[in-house]
């Protein structure tokens, strides 16, 4: 986008008077979040958000230039990925609502830690005029920092005892959707969502306190949040016709938040239950550590762990339906690189590991996964988007793909693009396993 186009879209946003604008930020659940408010809000009023994950440079000018005049709100959701990073979405957004739903590891490399992610996310605190507010997260303890950051009201959410908006007798048992009850200036209710995983809470919490700045009643923000359905690539839940149920997790794969997608799919009801798992980034610290914990951590939680990359592949070597004296091999392997001095791990009851299984190529993976999977079995995909492109592993299942490259440069997925089947796409040739 020019220059021009960027003072257009100030120049726009300085007309937009009786719009109420939303900026949401954090480490992990903007884009939910953002969904989500929007869903509630639109439920009585009439708004609009940012498309997909758009959420810095030319995309939030192009969105702010959709906004029309008569609208009664705007929510676009803000990443930062380094100091100073998000000093242009603000200038461009001016928020009079600033929602934060964490504070992690994200862009570890840049920010280091969730330290330097408050000091530049909180830059949109601080930015809300003193008639606005900021929607913080109180189970977050650097979050609730932030409410000293602003002058404007703060409403917070959470599970934490003296939240504003507080949830309690939480359920997100596979496969149960997530529910909860909920309070808010001494009023209570329950709300059933259709959001997967304890994890999201934040975000439907999120979106409720938001709906209360602007004056819905809690029980009519509920109602709306009820309806409101999943976020693509956050937890959505496809089932395909041959009875395997995926949950799709695959935009960006942060190790916070594939702790979390684990947990989901421990506590989860299944017949089978499998993880399918790319490149995991966001982390201090050495990646052998890192992948090996995550691998111990998902042979605890699911039947069956696939791991797909280069990395995996470097790390372990190629375990494509290996037997079981080389798969137990791979687990010592695997227990050698972790720092268990008390020995918890390794009094780890080996019988109750799931199985796991190495690939260097998304082509080899899908080759297996279409043998190995089964009617009953929940398949967790939890990836790196553009890095991983793990979703051929699905599509494949509805139609053969002839795409399987590695490194194809495209930032959307693979369901939207015209060289998976297409005269374009070719396959990259696969060592057999």
């Amino acid at each position: 986008m020019t220059r021009d186009a960027l003072t257009e879209a100030g120049d726009h946003r300085n007309e937009l008077r009786e719009v109420t604008f939303i900026a949401v930020t954090g480490s992990c659940g903007k884009t939910t979040t953002k969904d989500l408010t929007a869903a509630v809000l639109g439920s009585r009023l009439r708004g609009s958000k940012n498309e997909d994950t758009r959420n810095c440079g030319p995309d939030v000018a192009a969105a702010i230039l959709r906004i029309r005049p008569d609208d009664d709100f705007f929510v676009q959701e803000l990443g930062a990925w380094g100091p100073g990073t998000l000093d242009a979405g603000i200038h461009l957004v001016r928020p009079d609502i600033a929602v934060v739903t964490n504070l992690r590891n994200d862009h570890y490399s840049s920010l280091r830690g969730p330290r330097g992610a408050q000091a530049e996310k909180g830059k949109l605190v601080r930015s809300v005029p003193v008639t606005g507010a900021a929607v913080l997260n109180a189970d977050d303890p650097l979050v609730r920092e932030l409410a000293s950051w602003t002058s404007a009201r703060t409403i917070s959410f959470g599970r934490s005892a003296d939240a504003d908006l507080r949830a309690c007798d939480v359920s997100a048992r596979w496969p149960e959707r997530l529910s909860f009850a909920v309070s808010y200036d001494g009023l209570s209710t329950r709300v059933q969502t259709q959001l997967l995983g304890e994890h999201l809470l934040g975000s439907a919490l999120a979106a409720l306190a938001t709906a209360i700045v602007f004056g819905m009643e809690l029980e009519e923000a509920c109602d709306a949040l009820a309806r409101a359905q999943p976020s693509f690539r956050r937890m959505s839940c496809q089932t395909h016709p041959d009875g395997v149920t995926f949950i799709r997790d695959d935009w960006k794969a942060p190790l916070d938040s594939v702790t979390d997608a684990l947990a989901f799919m421990r506590s989860a009801v299944a017949a089978r239950k499998v993880a399918v798992l790319g490149t995991i980034s966001d982390f201090p610290g050495r990646s052998r550590r890192t992948y090996s914990l995550v691998a111990w951590k998902a042979m605890m939680a699911v039947d069956a762990t696939i791991f797909v990359g280069e990395r995996a592949a470097a790390l372990w070597g190629k375990h494509c339906g290996a037997d079981l004296e080389a798969e137990a091999q791979l687990r010592r392997q695997i227990l050698g690189a972790l720092d268990d001095p008390a020995g918890v791990i390794a009094q780890t009851d080996v019988d109750r590991l799931g199985r796991l299984f190495v690939f260097e190529s998304v082509h080899d993976a899908t080759a297996f996964a279409r043998e190995y999977l089964r009617t009953g079995d929940l398949v967790l995909l939890k990836s790196s988007g553009p890095a991983d492109h793990l979703e051929r592993l699905i599509l494949d299942r509805q139609e053969p793909a002839t795409c399987w490259e590695a490194r194809c440069g495209r930032v959307y997925p693979c369901d939207m693009c015209d060289a998976l089947r297409g005269a374009r796409a070719h396959m990259t040739a696969a060592a057999p396993c």
